[in-house]
């Protein structure tokens, strides 16, 4: 079911940022190293509920070994199993690391998706056609400036969780 954000909300106060975390490959996407880590974008898209342009010439690239991880707090988003290329322009991937990993709220007939952790703003969530690279049907649609890309652990079992997904009404 949807998880109702309540009182509260998204804060730069909230995010800590790690010098090693490696920057999702996007454009503009603030780096752990700067000062401070964070950009316009970053605070528009993560911290205001805002959309990034999609940039409809990025190379996608799928990993199983790579983990996407709130670009605010670090918290586990998605495995690298479940990213698919969606041609869109922005990140996508068919379900979440895990079931408490995101967060839901309608957001103006949509489904917008939040970090469970921080609450930050990562995107929303669409019915897919369902496909050999998409078992779900479902398709995150992921801000790029609200990941960071961190190789999984040797111990790591991966992510893709592919049980009790939501129900995406079409409005």
């Amino acid at each position: 079911g949807f998880q109702i954000m309540g009182a509260a909300q998204p804060s730069l106060d909230k995010c800590t940022f790690s010098p090693d975390d490696t920057p999702y490959e996007y454009p503009g996407q603030p780096l752990a190293t700067d000062d401070p880590p964070y950009s316009t974008l970053f605070q528009y898209v993560c911290m205001d509920h805002g959309t990034e342009i999609a940039q409809l010439n990025l190379e996608t690239r799928t990993d199983r070994n790579d983990t996407y991880v709130c670009a605010c707090c670090g918290a586990k988003l998605f495995g690298g199993e479940a990213k698919f290329d969606s041609r869109t322009g922005w990140p996508s991937f068919w379900a979440p690391y895990d079931a408490d990993a995101v967060g839901y709220a309608r957001d103006k007939g949509n489904v917008e998706i939040h970090c469970s952790k921080c609450k930050a703003h990562l995107g929303h969530v669409f019915s897919w056609s369902t496909s050999h690279d998409n078992p779900t049907g479902l398709r995150y649609c992921i801000d790029g400036v609200c990941l960071r890309k961190v190789a999984r652990a040797a111990d790591e079992t991966g992510g893709a969780y592919p049980h009790d997904l939501p129900l995406i009404l079409e409005q």
